[in-house]
């Protein structure tokens, strides 16, 4: 009988420390690499704001230690979910669209200043539930401030944060 007990306690115990832990998901980032530099940005804010017809979703991204930061408006259309891909087409329809985009970054404090341009960059909003929403961004954007002016330079990056309702 102890034996049996024995060989439980062993198999108990050896199962309990072969178990897997689960990955813990990533909250509250924003991680952006614009042309080989890669910003972290501390305080994300999104609202959705459904006032009006033609709901929007404005996002901010602040880092306050390179003072970089991001500013997006999409444009949802008649749903309160910005669940979806967005392109910047020049215009304000059809919807669903990206309205704008402006980035301001410092770079060994040398500033940058870029902004989006038709159909080259694609801004995927995957999940939206709980108060939350996740999504990801990649193409090429206008570079003001480089060398050669309005330089397609490409962008790629990531973010997960709360999104509140007005």
């Amino acid at each position: 009988m102890r034996c049996c007990t024995f060989l439980l306690l062993l198999t108990m115990l050896f199962l309990s420390c072969t178990k897997k832990e689960k990955a813990e998901e990533q909250r509250n980032f924003a991680k952006v690499t614009i042309d080989g530099n890669t910003f972290n940005f501390t305080n994300l804010e999104a609202v959705i704001d459904t006032s009006h017809d033609g709901n929007t979703c404005n996002v901010v991204f602040r880092d306050s230690i390179s003072n970089s930061n991001m500013v997006f408006e999409t444009q949802v259309g008649t749903t309160k979910n910005p669940k979806g891909e967005y392109r910047y087409t020049g215009g304000q329809f059809p919807s669903p669209l990206l309205v704008f985009l402006h980035i301001q970054t410092y770079v060994n404090r040398y500033p940058g200043t870029y902004t989006v341009q038709n159909d080259a960059l694609i801004l995927s909003i995957d999940k939206v539930a709980n108060g939350r929403m996740h999504g990801s961004l990649s193409g090429k954007i206008n570079c003001y401030t480089c060398t050669n002016y309005f330089m397609l330079v490409d962008i790629n990056g990531e973010f997960e944060m709360p999104v509140s309702y007005r």
